[in-house]
């Protein structure tokens, strides 16, 4: 059995999309068969988080058979940082020489550097658009090392942008996000989770999990809820931080928006059984607000794969990082960009013709196998050919 580390600078635990991510790719490298390991950074904000959270692999929802290492630096870094700390590289690459993996799978640029300097084989993933990054520089000036065996991102228009700044087209793995299919192996009864999550039976639900920065569609739900008056719907929203919600309440209270219940953060490991209490998964996007938290045009769309392995209908927004992986009205319904009426629409559809909505939903868990987690690092391995692992 060969075995991978999966590294990156900090926010191992955290909500934040990036650091499921490395988590969802450590466990897709475990199931592969491999010994895997996280490696990350230990701060006192991180060790406060780490108890709060107290159950890392159930907040991932990963096995407990992945190893999580978290490595102090000694420096004032340490009492506030809780990514990119002064040292932790540097320390990192000591515990890879010393560890001796067969492949160093990186979401640090200076991890990289550490393992070339080691002669250990690597792997970078990144999704930036800040390609002037001077750290981002360093990796393209060492692309050519025999020991930066590739470069995984999520989309073409970010891999052309790599390849003008000098890194070898041929070494580039596009690859979109993925998701833990096995996750969504249980009990596929509706009543069955809405018994068990106390959510109400003789309700229509149409259901969103994700962050709940503006940016992630959020007020583009609560209008549109707005313009749904049949009382038999009711929007449920997973997610966010305490204040978040308490501001969207204030929203909903102000707009007189009526049966929206918020239920806070979730952890990973549950996240499928209220998918699957759903009538409808719900994830609109807005093309008038300026996107800080993901890149609108080059994003992956992560929480669109859990809910295609949910086995529920999705109403999503036409854009092009959503309609290259489903097709409208045959994986998800495609509604106009910024245009309420239209999703509003396209959930009374799915409300009222329960053999197109079983149908979507049928078509979205047949497509969505090729992108587990799993066959997401099998192909990145198969396109990197020195990994023998």
């Amino acid at each position: 059995m060969g075995k991978v580390i999966v590294t990156i600078d900090g926010n191992i635990p955290s909500k934040f999309a990036h650091s499921f991510n490395v988590m969802k790719m450590a466990q897709g490298f475990f199931q592969c068969g491999y010994k895997t390991e996280v490696v990350s950074l230990l701060s006192w904000p991180i060790l406060k988080e780490w108890l709060k959270i107290k159950k890392i692999h159930y907040h991932y929802g990963v096995s407990k058979e992945i190893k999580i290492t978290l490595l102090p630096v000694f420096n004032k870094d340490f009492y506030y940082k809780t990514i990119d700390a002064k040292g932790f590289n540097i320390r990192a690459g000591k515990y890879f020489k010393k560890q001796k993996p067969d492949l160093v799978y990186c979401r640090s640029y200076l991890s990289v550097i550490e393992c070339i300097k080691n002669r250990i084989p690597c792997i970078i993933e990144t999704h930036t658009t800040l390609y002037d990054n001077p750290d981002l520089k360093k990796v393209f000036e060492l692309s050519c090392s025999e020991y930066l065996l590739g470069l995984v991102t999520i989309n073409k228009l970010l891999s052309n942008e790599y390849v003008k700044r000098g890194f070898p087209d041929n070494k580039i793995i596009i690859e979109e996000d993925g998701v833990d299919i096995s996750q969504y192996n249980i009990n596929d009864d509706k009543l069955y989770w809405r018994k068990k999550l106390h959510m109400p039976e003789d309700k229509r639900i149409v259901l969103y999990s994700g962050g709940l920065y503006k940016e992630k569609g959020i007020e583009s739900i609560l209008k549109t809820k707005k313009l749904i008056t049949d009382e038999t719907i009711m929007f449920y929203i997973i997610g966010g931080t305490p204040d978040q919600v308490k501001e969207w309440s204030f929203y909903v209270n102000k707009n007189k928006i009526t049966n929206v219940i918020f239920l806070g953060f979730k952890p990973n490991s549950e996240l499928p059984c209220y998918h699957k209490a759903a009538d409808i998964l719900f994830m609109p996007y807005d093309a008038e607000i300026k996107y800080q938290i993901m890149d609108i045009n080059s994003t992956s769309p992560l929480k669109l794969f859990e809910y295609m392995a949910s086995k529920r209908p999705i109403v999503t927004s036409d854009i092009p990082t959503i309609k290259k992986i489903v097709k409208n009205k045959k994986e998800a319904m495609l509604a106009k960009l910024d245009h309420h009426v239209d999703l509003a629409n396209c959930i009374y559809d799915l409300l009222h013709d329960n053999k197109k909505a079983e149908q979507i939903a049928n078509n979205a868990l047949k497509l969505v196998e090729k992108y587990s987690w799993e066959n997401r690092c099998k192909r990145i391995l198969s396109k990197t050919t020195k990994v023998t692992i």
